[in-house]
């Protein structure tokens, strides 16, 4: 990979199923979880520093609205336009209050 003309390219082609595979796995051995725990605490020490750690920056301006997660689900049933409280906006929610 690493003599690979785009050697970034190569790597991101690789992340997308090793993700998928631990998943899959505890799925298959729920028991696995702390073997698979210590590898992973494994192979981050071999990371570099700045490999160790993620940060997310999102903003939003005007009425804009910013979603986001990291590792997890995320289910947003408020941003259905078609809700009665949508609708009538954030005023009349604050006076039924």
């Amino acid at each position: 990979m690493a003599q690979d003309e785009n050697a970034e390219a190569a790597r991101q082609e690789l992340v997308g199923p090793w993700r998928r595979r631990p998943v899959a796995l505890l799925r298959e051995d729920p028991d696995a979880a702390a073997e698979l725990t210590a590898l992973i605490d494994e192979v981050r020490e071999e990371l570099p520093q700045a490999q160790r750690s993620w940060a997310q920056t999102i903003t939003a301006s005007g009425h804009g609205v910013v979603n986001a997660v990291q590792h997890g689900n995320q289910h947003n049933y408020y941003m259905d336009s078609s809700a009665p409280d949508r609708q009538r906006g954030t005023a009349a929610r604050e006076a039924d209050a």
